[in-house]
């Protein structure tokens, strides 16, 4: 052993901690969710959900640029009350663009509307 008796000092880390690439903040979900390519119908687990876009966890491979129709979960709140379960759920069918993937499932972002 080097130094007997010593501590070592830690070296610090030194290289840029890269950036976060999203621009709105992820909240966890875990709801089953349908969506569609031009000619297909599929069934995933929504894992998370942003303002800009959401995560599938899907068996179903899909590559970047691929475009799908997804039904987005929405509980529905009339009434601003916390939700219990259990609670009927609302769909948003929302326009997205596939932009990664892994080998779980594969990230979407949203398609505004023009």
């Amino acid at each position: 052993m080097p130094g007997s008796g010593g501590t070592q000092k830690r070296q610090e880390r030194t290289e840029p901690v890269s950036e976060e690439k999203r621009k709105h903040l992820r909240s966890k979900c875990e709801r089953i969710t349908f969506f569609a390519t031009h000619d297909h119908l599929y069934e995933g687990q929504v894992r998370n959900i942003s303002l800009g876009g959401v995560y599938i966890e899907s068996g179903n491979s899909f590559y970047p640029g691929e475009k799908i129709t997804v039904a987005i979960p929405c509980p529905s709140n009339p009434h601003g009350e916390k939700l219990k379960e259990p609670y009927k759920d609302e769909e948003i069918k929302m326009k997205c663009v596939v932009v990664w993937k892994d080998p779980d499932g594969f990230g979407l972002r949203f398609i505004r509307p023009k």
